[in-house]
């Protein structure tokens, strides 16, 4: 039984944006007081209905969202949940825990666990010797240190920086790189070096791009797995490289084995909170763990809560309440989520 609506807790969704107004959009549907803090960028989506009121940033920094964080927590009746939609927002939040626990709920894992799953060089070295299925893949932090690799790198790959920082994603660069020959490898890390010099290099897996899909759900503080939906990537673009387009729920029959790959991760990690393995099917079939994702949502978390399966509102109740529902069943009439442009 949950208390009468006026005594729900505020959510405080750090990060706006296109992902932050899906996540807004599912809680406000089911009668949450949402609060959305973030830069000047993301102040048209202030205007939505599901946000009820924006806490605007100065700039994106540590320092300033903390600050902003524990100034709106002093004026809150009751300490409200406190959700991300940025890998940043996630490393700084997950740093000064202590600091916001008087006034935020917060569904994140330790912050040792926290580096350890948004950073690529340290996941991969972890899940080889778990044995967890994964594509080949080296790391660089330097020209020199990519130009030594080069004997040993497969061609086509994929390069990608270590950490997407908000740096790096404002620029007008792809997200990551597939390059087919030595020069146009060395030309791609002289576009990233500049906002991130720590990349990581990964075996291109043949295949398109309805076999890439992901296990994303609410991991409780005992990284027990409260609700957990698989979504199948259509399309993105650009092709191979890009954002989501089109996405769907994943057939049925695809669920177990994303689920028991990212139940292991998570088991072994600690995870909690928000989070999801990013997976993509080789030609024979066998999935490989692309990345994991901890802390918080990604622009197509919404498709979920379409689907039944409303992670956002799982997490809200376990932090607000202490409560957790039976996971749903797959859904009987699975729609899907458009990006408009992207799609066209």
């Amino acid at each position: 039984m949950l208390p009468a609506k006026h005594e729900w807790p505020l959510a405080v969704v750090v990060g706006l944006e296109l992902n932050g107004l899906g996540l807004s959009r599912a809680l406000s549907a089911r009668g949450i007081r949402t609060c959305a803090v973030g830069t000047a960028r993301a102040r048209g989506f202030s205007h939505s209905r599901s946000v009820d009121r924006f806490v605007p940033l100065a700039d994106w920094s540590e320092d300033v969202l903390i600050e902003a964080l524990i100034a709106l927590g002093r004026t809150l009746e009751r300490p409200a949940v406190l959700l991300q939609t940025k890998d940043e927002g996630v490393v700084w939040t997950a740093r000064h825990r202590a600091a916001l626990e008087p006034w935020y709920r917060i569904p994140l894992p330790d912050p040792a666990v926290v580096n350890l799953l948004i950073n690529k060089g340290e996941f991969y070295p972890l899940a080889e010797r778990e044995g967890w299925p994964l594509p080949g893949s080296w790391s660089a932090q330097s020209e020199a240190e990519l130009r030594a690799l080069m004997p040993e790198l497969p061609f086509p790959c994929i390069l990608k920086p270590q950490v997407k920082n908000s740096l790096f994603r404002r620029q007008a660069i792809p997200k990551a790189f597939k390059p087919t020959t030595r020069e146009e490898l060395l030309a791609a890390y002289r576009l990233v070096a500049p906002f991130e010099p720590e990349v990581v290099i990964s075996e291109w897996i043949e295949g398109r791009d309805d076999q890439l899909v992901s296990c994303r759900g609410y991991w409780d503080a005992n990284a027990r797995p409260v609700i957990r939906f698989v979504a199948r990537k259509l399309l993105q673009w650009p092709v191979e490289l890009g954002n989501m387009a089109v996405v769907e729920a994943a057939p049925e029959e695809w669920w177990p084995e994303p689920r028991r790959i990212a139940q292991q991760v998570f088991d072994k990690t600690g995870m909690f909170g928000i989070g999801a393995v990013e997976f993509k099917r080789r030609p024979d079939g066998r999935l490989v763990i692309l990345e994991p994702c901890v802390g918080r949502t990604v622009y197509s978390h919404e498709l979920a809560p379409l689907n039944g399966f409303d992670i956002p509102w799982a997490c809200y109740c376990d932090m607000a309440f202490g409560v957790q529902d039976p996971e749903p069943a797959y859904p009987t009439q699975p729609v899907k989520l458009f990006d408009g442009w992207r799609a066209r």
